[in-house]
Formats: C-alpha cells, structure tokens, sequence
C-alpha cells in the first residue's frame, strides 16, 4: 500500500473531484482503493486543474462523419470519462482527447475508420470546457 500521506492526498483529490461535480459520492467506512482508481483519480484530478495528461491510447475505431483518406497525422476527439471508484459513479467529465502522429486506416468493416498508434505518436487527454451539442 502507500504511505498515510499518500493516501491522504488520494482523499483530497477525490473530495476535490466529488465537490467539482456536486456528487453525492461517500467513501465506505472500510474500503481499499486499487492501483487503477488511484491512477484515475490522479488524471481526472489533472486534468480538472488544467494539465493535459499523456494516456496510452493504442488505437480508436469511430464511424466518420465524411469522406477520409488514409495516412498519418493529427487527430481530435472529444468524449465522456466516468470516474468510477469502488463499483460507484463519482462524476461524468467531458474530455478532449488530442492524438498527434496517428496513422488513420480502415477499420474492422466498410463504414469505420481507426486510428493506431505509431511510432513516436502522443495522444493527450485534457478538460472540454468548451460547447456540447
């Protein structure tokens, strides 16, 4: 496990991320976060404050909206991340996900398209603050 700090500033993080968001999140009396939640209160925690976070994004497979062609470039999407922490929703995040040196192919059927990481390729995960449709 981690140190008593350590897990104190976890506890931070997350009040700061449940308050954010005006969740009714409650931490049980006894309880044991994993490695993962840990890491995924730290990046939504990040990205609240302003950072943009390199995630390990392999590939994404979407259905566009017009023609392609193929080829290496950069790309934009934006999404939804849920922080998910002991099997209960914290909080839903509207996410931009930035991936630059991606190769765009055809994907699994006639309709999709997928982008696939590359070599030297960053994809960055920052706060959408701007306008949903």
């Amino acid at each position: 496990m981690f140190p008593v700090f350590g897990h104190l500033a976890y506890l931070s993080k997350l009040h700061a991320i449940a308050k954010f968001c005006a969740s009714g999140f409650q931490l049980p009396a006894s309880y044991e976060l994993s490695d993962q939640e840990l890491d995924e209160i730290d990046t939504v925690y990040s990205i609240l404050r302003g950072d943009r976070v390199e995630i390990g994004l392999q590939s994404m497979q979407f259905d566009p909206q017009r023609e392609f062609d193929g080829g290496c470039g950069d790309f934009f999407a934006t999404t939804e991340l849920v922080l998910m922490v002991l099997g209960k929703e914290v909080g839903t995040f509207p996410v931009a996900i930035q991936l630059n040196g991606f190769a765009l192919m055809p994907g699994s059927d006639q309709f999709s398209w997928k982008l696939q990481r590359s070599e030297g390729s960053q994809s960055l995960l920052c706060y959408d603050e701007g306008p949903r449709s």
